[in-house]
C-alpha cells in the first residue's frame, strides 16, 4: 500500500486569487465511485459536500468550508482534469426544444470571471467601509434554499461580514453575535445597503458560456456554471 501511495502523482497550481501555490492528487477509484454513487441518488447537499469532501481529500492542507463558491468550482475542476483530462464529451436535453445535445469543450477553456476590478471592501458612506468574504456553499447552504429577495441578502450580509472600518477603529466581526450584526445591517439606508447587494452581484464566478445550434437552425447558449455542473462532468468522458 505504502508503495502504491508513494506512486500517486501529485501536481500544482496557482490560488486564482492568493497566488499561493497547491499541490494536489488526481481522483482514486473510491472517490470516482463515490461521486457516481451520489451523482446517480444524491440530494444536491449530498452532491456539494462530496465535492467539497474531495478537494479537501486531493488538496494538501486546504479546508472546503472556507473557499468561496467560485473557488471550489476551480479547483475541483483542476482535479478532475488532471485525473480523466481536458475533454468533456457529454450529451444535455436543450431546455428550448427538447432534442439531445452533444457536449464537447476543454475545460480549460472555464476562466474565472470578475477577478480584475473586484474588492471585498464596500463604501457604504464618508466614515465607514464594510469588509466582506465571498460566500461558500456552506453559507448558501446554512441560509437555505430561497428566492434571493431582501431577506436572503441580509442575512449573506451578516453571514460574510469581516471587518467594519471607521475613522477611529477597525472592529474585527465576532458572529457570535449574529443578532447584533444583523441589527446593524437592518440600520443602514436603502442606499447604504444597495452598495452591499452590488458586491454580491460582483462576486467572480467560475463559468462556461456553451454555443450550439438546434435542429431548427437557432443558435443558443447555456452557461456552465457552479458545483452541479462540474460535478456532472466529473466522470464523463
Amino acid at each position: 500500500m505504502a508503495i502504491l501511495e508513494n506512486s500517486i502523482p501529485k501536481f500544482s497550481i496557482q490560488h486564482p486569487i492568493t497566488k499561493q501555490t497547491l499541490w494536489f492528487r488526481p481522483f482514486l477509484v473510491k472517490e470516482e465511485k463515490k461521486m457516481l454513487t451520489v451523482q446517480e441518488f444524491g440530494s444536491k447537499e449530498e452532491l456539494i459536500n462530496c465535492a467539497k469532501e474531495i478537494v479537501e481529500e486531493c488538496y494538501d492542507n486546504i479546508r472546503s468550508s472556507n473557499l468561496s463558491t467560485f473557488e471550489l468550482d476551480y479547483l475541483f475542476n483542476q482535479i478532475r482534469i488532471k485525473s480523466i483530462g481536458e475533454t468533456v464529451r457529454a450529451k444535455f436535453v436543450c431546455p428550448f426544444t427538447g432534442e439531445q445535445i452533444d457536449l464537447n469543450f476543454d475545460l480549460n477553456n472555464i476562466k474565472i470571471k470578475g477577478l480584475e476590478n473586484f474588492s471585498n471592501k464596500v463604501k457604504i458612506n464618508d466614515k465607514i467601509i464594510l469588509n466582506f468574504r465571498c460566500p461558500s456553499y456552506s453559507d448558501i447552504s446554512e441560509i437555505g434554499e430561497k428566492q434571493i429577495d431582501y431577506d436572503y441578502l441580509i442575512d449573506l450580509s451578516v453571514k460574510c461580514l469581516t471587518k467594519i472600518t471607521t475613522e477611529s477603529e477597525v472592529i474585527d466581526m465576532d458572529h457570535s453575535k449574529h443578532e447584533q450584526i444583523k441589527d446593524m445591517i437592518l440600520n443602514l439606508t436603502t442606499k447604504e445597503f444597495n452598495h452591499i447587494i452590488k458586491f454580491f452581484e460582483n462576486i467572480p464566478t467560475y463559468e462556461y458560456e456553451y454555443s450550439y445550434t438546434t435542429s431548427d437552425g437557432t443558435d443558443r447558449n447555456i452557461v456552465i456554471s457552479g458545483i452541479e455542473d462540474f460535478f456532472i462532468f466529473a466522470s464523463a468522458i
